[in-house]
């Protein structure tokens, strides 16, 4: 909610990478479905809207929605034949990312299951419209509107979200055009590990990864008898393991920093390779796709709950802090901004003992409820001391997710 837009890091470099997120095979399947789908929705809704008329107001649409089904039908197997077909011509600077995660997979299947039985039964209906067999076709069309109403909340909650949801926007772009790579981010990836290993898979270390970016991320290792047993130069490879990533993902790597912190050995490590290949083997998962890429974040952002002040050039209100990193925060307020204001935020806190003011600007509004507003504010110009102070309180929440995360297990 809200994590993107703020802290933007640019990539330097003449030729920002090429993301092909869905292939134009891919892309014409899912508009003709789409339009298609829609379109039977309509005239069904039209014909509802004419039998439950007196006397009827609308014309009979049931021919034109037979049409459009049996087009869909007909033209469905042949894009789904094409879209499977693989493309040699592999662009090196172009990034193509097709894979699901496993809550889009689900969507996705149950979609497929609702329509291929509307479409079976819309089918069987037309084959049978000449014999007398009432009692079938009666069953049969239950079935289909079954199905077809079944599809119905999936459908409007798949629209919902292309149109509102801030991250399956992003991604709706990628469904009408490529996109490039623009922007660095670093980001905190829920349940992910690392595997590090050295040339010959000998040598192994497994450690969470706090941060990761198309450029590198950091590990971090509780303290243990392993220390001064290996060297983390060693390692030439990590492999990272996650729920979403069935088989890991391996890339080189290259040692960047050690240093020990709170009980902690913290590692960054950096791909030794360039940015456009690193961001071709990294974003080629979906899952890194939709982190690394979609959310546009420079810092590593933790979540709080913090009363805060929030003064704008013409009132002042309670707000709460739900998030923070050193380029900017989310505000919950119950008062309406635009987007570019100017604003003020002031905390006192004592655990930590922190007191914080900090100017930004709005760079993202969302409404949260009829009198609530989400706020994504940046701090362009904060100074040392204001980021020593947010420092102290990322690191106090840092340790206070650890060790909430600790006890749970």
């Amino acid at each position: 909610m809200l994590s993107t837009n703020v802290g933007y890091e640019l990539i330097e470099g003449e030729h920002p990478v090429r993301v092909t997120r869905f292939s134009k095979r891919i892309r014409l399947l899912h508009w003709f479905n789409a339009v298609c789908i829609l379109t039977l929705y309509v005239l069904a809704a039209l014909q509802l809207f004419e039998i439950t008329t007196v006397p009827p107001q609308a014309a009979d649409t049931r021919p034109l929605h037979v049409q459009t089904g049996l087009i869909w039908i007909m033209v469905m197997p042949c894009l789904l034949f094409l879209a499977s077909l693989k493309n040699s011509n592999k662009r090196k600077r172009r990034i193509v990312s097709e894979k699901l995660v496993i809550k889009q997979q689900l969507f996705l299947w149950a979609s497929v299951l609702f329509i291929l039985v509307a479409g079976l039964t819309g089918l069987l209906l037309y084959l049978t419209q000449n014999i007398e067999i009432p009692a079938f076709r009666n069953l049969i069309l239950a079935i289909h509107g079954l199905a077809a109403i079944l599809y119905l909340p999936v459908l409007l909650f798949h629209i919902y979200l292309a149109l509102f949801h801030i991250h399956s926007k992003h991604s709706l772009k990628t469904m009408f055009f490529d996109v490039y790579i623009e922007h660095l981010v670093h980001n905190y990836i829920p349940d992910l590990t690392c595997m590090l290993t050295d040339d010959e898979g000998i040598i192994m270390l497994k450690g969470e990864v706090m941060h990761m970016s198309i450029s590198g991320f950091e590990i971090k290792i509780p303290e243990g008898n392993w220390e001064g047993k290996l060297e983390f130069s060693e390692f030439t490879h990590a492999t990272f393991l996650h729920d979403e990533l069935k088989n890991g993902a391996m890339i080189k790597v290259s040692l960047s920093e050690v240093f020990t912190s709170g009980g902690y050995v913290n590692a960054s490590f950096t791909y030794p390779m360039s940015i456009q290949e690193s961001a071709r083997e990294i974003l080629s998962h979906a899952l890194f796709f939709q982190y690394l890429f979609l959310q546009q974040r420079k810092h590593p952002r933790l979540t709080c709950n913090y009363p805060v002040m929030l003064y704008t050039e013409q009132q002042m209100t309670m707000g709460l802090l739900v998030n923070l990193s050193l380029g900017g925060a989310s505000v919950l307020a119950p008062i309406a901004c635009p987007k570019n204001a100017n604003v003020r935020l002031v905390l006192n806190l004592r655990n930590p003992d922190v007191d914080l003011e900090l100017s930004g600007n709005i760079v993202l509004t969302e409404k949260a409820s009829e009198h609530d507003y989400f706020y994504a504010v940046n701090f362009p110009d904060s100074n040392d001391e204001q980021l020593l102070n947010i420092k102290k309180i990322l690191h106090y929440l840092n340790v206070n997710e650890h060790a909430s995360y600790t006890s749970s297990k």
